[in-house]
């Protein structure tokens, strides 16, 4: 009796032992995740899609929950890329509005789609209602879907083909510069709007 006994308690011991064992083993592989995910994100803030990359994967959902893709691909499409609490994107919203108001009169077959980064979704309906852009196309993205395509400064203005490659981008708040390019880009022409001296960016959090 006294060996079982004691054959018990070793047993008992050994499971003791081995849930320790694998409760480190989880814990240490959520930190490495941790780890690796931060590194990711670092990597990727303050970047902007060069021409040539690829947003034909990027989706996300609606203020109503609906799943969207970013690019249809049925004609080039505007990605305007902004946050909530970036100052500069609230700048660059009338330059934006003052585009899109340009390519609708020329009757331009592009389609226009506000793209955030899921975090502000909480906040993005009173934005829009602010800014006057309600009845526009806003998808939220994941972080880890926008590391992957390097999109993390806002204000950050794209133009992306039927086939859902970059083939211009423009980081950050526009300048006169910026102005001519975005025209040359999208044959239309802007004007003369007051305030498009320095260009600015935030990083996306």
């Amino acid at each position: 009796m006294e060996v079982s006994a004691g054959r018990l308690q070793i047993q008992k011991q050994t499971l003791v032992y081995c849930a320790l064992v694998a409760c480190l083993i989880a814990s240490n592989g959520v930190l490495l995740y941790q780890n690796y995910t931060l590194k990711m994100q670092l990597s990727w803030k303050g970047q902007v899609p060069p021409p040539g990359s690829n947003l034909s994967i990027l989706e996300g959902q609606t203020l109503s929950g609906e799943r969207l893709r970013v690019v249809p691909g049925s004609q080039r499409t505007l990605v305007l890329f902004l946050s909530t609490r970036c100052p500069y994107c609230d700048e660059q919203v009338p330059f934006w509005k003052t585009l899109v108001k340009a390519l609708e009169e020329r009757r331009k077959p592009v389609e226009v789609v506000f793209v955030m980064s899921e975090v502000y979704k909480d906040d993005a309906k009173a934005y829009f209602e602010k800014f006057g852009l309600k009845d526009r196309a806003l998808v939220f993205a994941s972080r880890a879907d926008l590391a992957a395509i390097n999109l993390g400064s806002t204000p950050s203005t794209l133009l992306v083909d039927q086939a859902g490659i970059v083939t211009n981008s423009w980081a950050g708040r526009w300048t006169g510069s910026t102005f001519e390019a975005v025209e040359s880009a999208m044959g239309v022409e802007l004007g003369t709007i007051n305030g498009a001296q320095q260009a600015s960016s935030s990083v996306n959090p």
